[in-house]
């Protein structure tokens, strides 16, 4: 696990209640090739896609280093910034929040954890199971345009 240390969270600017958060929860170091977590900063990659103008504090990449997991200062939504010649090229939700996206982590690396010691059945009868899961922790991921969309439509592709 990767801890946020208070010098690292005091100048990204957020609220007290997600520092407590991210400096409880942590983060892996990894999970496959969906997530590597990052030492925070502000990601410096101009206009974002959603017209907001606070700054992306980011925390961590995923799917191969393609996409930058941010946090605000107005929401405690996590956002997925895709960024190609130093600017932001798309932003896709991702969760309604950190602790969320860490649930999601964790759920996924239990599925990565089946799938390399059972059956390829097996696997496959744990997967509505992890995705109704999901679902139950935040629908929202889980609709079109969200960044899980693509990697939970995977999970039955062995």
């Amino acid at each position: 696990m990767r801890r946020a240390r208070p010098d690292e969270l005091g100048p990204m600017g957020l609220p007290d209640q997600v520092c407590r958060v991210v400096s409880a929860l942590g983060a892996p170091v990894s999970c496959g090739d969906y997530f590597a977590a990052e030492p925070w900063s502000f990601l410096d990659a101009g206009l974002r896609p959603s017209g907001s103008s606070s700054r992306l504090r980011t925390f961590g990449t995923g799917w191969n280093d393609t996409t930058a997991f941010c946090l605000d200062s107005e929401t405690p939504t996590v956002h997925g910034v895709v960024v190609q010649d130093g600017r932001i090229v798309d932003e896709l939700y991702v969760n309604r929040d950190y602790a969320t996206f860490m649930a999601f982590l964790c759920h996924l690396r239990v599925l990565l954890d089946v799938y390399q010691q059972v059956s390829v059945e097996a696997y496959l009868r744990e997967v509505p199971v992890v995705r109704d899961h999901l679902a139950r922790l935040d629908k929202d991921a889980l609709v079109d345009g969200a960044w899980w969309v693509g990697l939970v439509e995977e999970f039955d592709m062995v």
